[in-house]
């Protein structure tokens, strides 16, 4: 259950919005990220670290194809598109257990609905609307240049 104010809420968890959300933390705000899917948004878990991993798994496939060039005698590799998609799996198991860590380390809530903008200073997430608190930035001092 989300509390029902907090300085900053982030609206998805992807490679934006959680590095917004671990700095807000880090900087003192009370910080939430509603995500209506998976922690890491679509490229941590759909779309641009399961295809980076798959690449890296055809690069290997050409570097030892290429092996002879090198004077590496080996026999022509078989892909276990089984083992390929483990290692696909794996990869993005580890970067979205990493935010997720980052998260609990930086006492941040995830709010598991998606989320929108309802007015003034609120976000509707889930059936719940929810205050994000007006902060007053401190300004530094004018400069005597």
């Amino acid at each position: 259950m989300a509390e029902s104010s907090y300085d900053c809420i982030v609206i998805g968890s992807g490679p934006g919005g959680y590095v917004a959300a671990i700095r807000a933390a880090q900087l003192g705000m009370k910080t939430a990220v509603a995500e209506k899917d998976a922690i890491g948004g679509r490229c941590l878990n759909y779309a641009c670290i399961p295809a980076k991993a798959v690449l890296r798994c055809a690069d290997v496939l050409t570097e030892v194809r290429e092996a002879g060039g090198f004077g590496i005698e080996v026999s022509e590799p078989k892909v276990n598109f089984g083992g390929v998609g483990a290692h696909r799996d794996k990869v993005v198991k580890t970067l979205t257990g990493g935010v997720s860590m980052l998260f609990k380390k930086n006492k941040i809530d995830v709010i598991e609905a998606e989320a929108s903008l309802t007015g003034e200073g609120r976000v509707k997430a889930g059936s719940d609307e929810i205050e994000a608190a007006s902060l007053k930035p401190s300004l530094p001092a004018k400069s005597s240049l």
